[in-house]
């Protein structure tokens, strides 16, 4: 299976169980990503484009929202003033009633993944911004809400693991990885919102999503290897 492909399906099912990491607000006047990636001579020569990719719910594909160019070892793509409603989707859910509290019950948002491509448009890679400090993880996330919407509390939701391609039924099988608890304190507002997902090495069955701004965060990439198919 691809990678880059199962990254995106995660992304989707992450964010519809988890609200995948809604919690750090950033302007609605961001227009733009710009990056220089940790060891980016790495990628100089198999690096041609950058793509903001989004998974459409509808399709289970992968597709391009956004593009740029990969040049000094690094990237700037320009983010688009709207988002298809193909790549959002609601963010409130029923059963969280009791513990989740959701300004605007309609909201509907997007998480979206950033990926590297070589001159014959094949995925070589996905590149994040990130930090790991003692038995912490943070990661950043780019997320489109539909409107301004804030979120507060808490709810216990299904982890899914990686997918796996199955060859006899041609369908992918998600397997739960654990069962966590999010802990929100969130406002995303209309537009495109950067967001900080951090979670506890030693304390898996948890995640916090916080207002606090995270610093000393860096551009990683990752080659996609026999490992990720």
């Amino acid at each position: 299976m691809n990678g880059l492909k199962s990254l995106s399906i995660v992304c989707l099912l992450i964010g519809v169980a988890l609200f995948s990491a809604c919690g750090i607000v950033v302007s609605v006047s961001r227009k733009k990503i710009e990056a220089t990636i940790e060891n980016g001579t790495e990628y100089d020569k198999k690096v041609v484009k950058v793509k903001l990719m989004g998974h459409n719910h509808n399709t289970f594909e992968s597709d391009e929202i956004a593009s740029g160019n990969w040049s000094n070892e690094g990237f700037t793509i320009d983010l688009p003033a709207m988002v298809d409603t193909n790549y959002i989707f609601p963010i409130y859910e029923d059963k969280f009633s009791e513990t989740l509290t959701i300004s605007k019950k309609d909201a509907k948002h997007g998480i979206f993944y950033i990926a590297g491509y070589d001159k014959d448009d094949n995925d070589l890679c996905y590149f994040e911004k990130s930090k790991e400090y003692n038995d912490f993880y943070t990661q950043v996330r780019y997320v489109y809400s539909d409107s301004d919407v804030k979120i507060s509390g808490y709810k216990t939701v299904d982890k899914p693991s990686v997918p796996r391609w199955d060859e006899e039924t041609g369908r992918y099988i998600w397997e739960i990885e654990n069962v966590i608890t999010i802990h929100y304190s969130a406002t995303l507002r209309k537009g495109w919102n950067i967001v900080y997902w951090t979670e506890n090495r030693k304390d898996v069955e948890n995640e916090k999503f916080t207002t606090n701004t995270v610093t000393g965060l860096k551009w990683y990439g990752k080659i996609i290897n026999d490992e990720d198919e």
